[in-house]
């Protein structure tokens, strides 16, 4: 009798080492790849929100081209921008740039002319967008709608990228 008792306490014994050996198999491992992505504690305070788009073989004269800079500068809710304009080879490019101590906004209509068969020069235009935020990522997606707006009110697809710094 006494090896019976024996034996049964014996089995109660393995049977609860065997139930706590299956719990902690239940309790998820800290993967190599969760403690690479999930224990990143980095902040980026500053982003770059940016978007650039063909607008179109169309003429701009330089009159057009500040009107739609300053368009989209209004946009954007700037209002202390400088506009230039530079011509390298077949290519003009006209920039509206204004820099502060919260970041910094840059537009520009680059245009590319080329000569076709007919002897016509066409003009090729692009919108390039770029807004610097310094110390105020958080309004980052904000910015990039407004951006997507102004492309959307000229019928042009932007490729828009995001990019946190620090």
């Amino acid at each position: 009798m006494r090896k019976r008792y024996m034996l049964g306490r014996t089995a109660m014994v393995v049977a609860a080492i065997l139930w706590v050996v299956n719990m902690l198999m239940l309790i998820p491992k800290n993967d190599g790849a969760v403690a690479a992505f999930g224990a990143n504690k980095t902040v980026y305070p500053n982003v770059r929100v940016s978007a650039e788009g063909t607008y179109g073989i169309v003429y701009l004269n330089k009159n057009a081209k500040e009107i739609i800079l300053k368009d989209m500068a209004d946009k954007i809710g700037i209002n202390r921008y400088e506009i230039t304009s530079m011509r390298e080879n077949n290519t003009e490019t006209t920039t509206l740039f204004q820099d502060g101590a919260n970041g910094s906004v840059k537009c520009e209509i680059k245009t590319t002319e080329t000569q076709s068969d007919d002897l016509s020069i066409q003009a090729k235009q692009e919108f390039f967008v770029s807004i610097d935020l310094i110390n105020n990522a958080a309004h980052a997606q904000e910015y990039a709608g407004i951006i997507k707006e102004i492309f959307e009110q000229y019928d042009t697809r932007p490729e828009m990228s995001v990019n946190y710094y620090g």
